[in-house]
């Protein structure tokens, strides 16, 4: 699959970032995607603001709620210092975080202390409560003007849980994943309260290191001070670790020494939150010219990434009925990035069942498996689109005006010939479309 590289000069009202796409290895090139002018958040004297989007349900429909707590926000600057935070409640004295939509924004407003009012290169996202949000990209807008931004294409693809999200944020029709963060104990199981992104690293005028990130991702995810997930972080209490001395670049923009990002970065005599460990999945890791015999107590962002609900380190379901809250739902799509084989063969995927009816093939998230829709002569074994029917063909036979269902031609269980498994018969209740 191919990562997507947003390239823009930093002036204001434009950023670039790097949309790193969950899947395998990075691929070779990056594609060139302009990201959409109105999402950028309008400076303001004195302030950073900080644009939060989430996954967008364009149906309305509550079933699949990507929305949840507005999140907390913090910012440093490039020796560290801290520039300032907001926790992004709306009723501060009793900390009732404010709630954002799903398919919407929210502008966070961050005002710099009295002593700096510098360009913040480092942002803390974290979770307020335990109502999970599914982050699909981040805009800040510095007080000069100059502005910066990243996807969760790079949180899915550096571990995070994700879920695919109809929500456009650039031009061409892209429509990048999105990543769940939450406080505590929550409905979808993610471990991740918070992530930290050192953010010129993401900018879209350093085509070297965007090479350099699709020949070795590690130099993307597994550098803690870069990119990391947090499973503990508090705005306000805790740091960001950052590069010290400050990273220095080629100049076609990629790393001039590799085996600097190999560090837990500086906190500044500060407190740091708890980083969640990362390891690129189903592969060795690389490294360039990291030094032989540097272990995990140097490097603990380095190690796995976050596992499902209901599923194994190692991509196995632990739980083979174990669907979490979407049990019933299933979102239907025809947009091509929006694989149903990546979905089910990732780890670290959470969510609902998905059909891709261009791809005519359908992502059971209860079982992890992977079924056609029925039409032609595919009639058992395979997802019968009812009402939804498409202009390719898929149910020309069988759409009967209901919900989506699997068509097993039995009582209750079919066998699926191509894997000799059991195919179970059941329905959807509730039907998110994103056609």
């Amino acid at each position: 699959m191919v990562a997507a590289m947003v390239a823009f000069a930093y002036v204001s009202g434009s950023f670039g970032f790097i949309g790193a796409i969950l899947g395998g290895a990075l691929a070779g090139t990056f594609g060139s995607i302009t990201f959409v002018q109105s999402l950028v958040p309008t400076a303001r004297f004195t302030l950073s603001v900080i644009r939060v989007g989430v996954g967008l349900e364009p149906t309305g429909d509550p079933a699949f709620y990507m929305g949840g707590d507005v999140p907390g926000v913090a910012t440093w600057d490039e020796t560290g210092e801290g520039l300032g935070w907001s926790q992004g409640y709306g009723l501060p004295a009793i900390k009732k975080p404010s709630k954002v939509k799903a398919g919407n924004y929210r502008d966070i407003q961050v005002r710099h202390n009295s002593r700096n009012n510098g360009s913040p290169t480092y942002l803390a996202i974290s979770a307020n409560g335990n109502d999970a949000i599914c982050v699909s990209f981040v805009a800040i807008t510095e007080p000069s003007g100059l502005s910066r931004g990243w996807t969760g294409d790079i949180g899915a693809h550096c571990g995070g849980n994700w879920f695919y999200s109809a929500q456009i944020v650039g031009e061409g029709n892209y429509r990048p994943r999105c990543v769940w963060i939450a406080k505590g104990r929550n409905s979808i199981g993610t471990e991740a309260r918070a992530f930290g992104v050192h953010l010129p690293d993401f900018s879209g005028d350093q085509p070297g290191l965007s090479e350099q990130f699709s020949k070795d991702d590690t130099t993307m995810c597994g550098s803690q001070p870069r990119f990391s997930f947090y499973s503990e972080f508090e705005p306000g209490t805790h740091f960001l670790p950052v590069f010290k001395p400050a990273l220095k670049y080629q100049p076609n923009g990629a790393d001039a020494d590799i085996s600097k990002l190999w560090t837990n970065g500086s906190l500044n005599g500060h407190r740091g939150g708890i980083p969640i460990p990362w390891e690129p999945v189903g592969r060795s890791t690389r490294g360039g010219a990291r030094p032989p015999g540097l272990e995990s107590p140097i490097r603990p962002a380095m190690m796995r990434p976050q596992k499902a609900p209901g599923m194994k380190r190692d991509g196995s379901s632990s739980n083979q009925t174990e669907a979490g809250p979407y049990e019933d739902t299933i979102v239907v799509t025809n947009y091509k990035a929006h694989e149903t084989e990546a979905l089910c063969n990732s780890p670290t995927s959470a969510g609902p069942s998905l059909v891709n009816t261009e791809e005519g093939f359908f992502c059971d998230m209860t079982t992890r498996k992977r079924y056609p829709v029925c039409g032609g002569r595919t009639v058992c074994g395979c997802l019968d689109l009812g009402s939804h029917s498409t202009s390719r063909g898929l149910n020309a036979t069988m759409g009967n005006g209901t919900a989506p269902f699997m068509q097993t031609c039995k009582r209750s269980y079919a066998r699926d010939t191509s894997s000799n498994t059991v195919v179970p018969n059941r329905s959807f209740g509730k039907v998110l479309d994103w056609t």
